[in-house]
């Protein structure tokens, strides 16, 4: 039988978080991607104009150089 110490460990891990810098208490926080695993910390893309995850930045940067 599992441990339920063990269990819960292995759950928290698991489980989604709130990403470094998002703000969910915004005005309509369910409009972009503010939780998540482990892509690292929100960055502001000029383009879109809010916090964005480092992963979209890097594909809206790639996008606008390819135009």
């Amino acid at each position: 039988m599992l441990d339920f110490n063990v269990f819960y460990e292995i759950i928290g891990y698991m489980a989604k978080t709130t990403k470094p810098g998002a703000d969910l208490r915004a005005p309509n926080p369910t409009k972009r991607k503010l939780m998540g695993r482990s892509s690292g910390a929100l960055v502001h893309n000029d383009h879109v104009g809010h916090l964005v995850t480092p992963k979209i930045d890097k594909a809206i940067k790639n996008n606008l150089e390819k135009k």
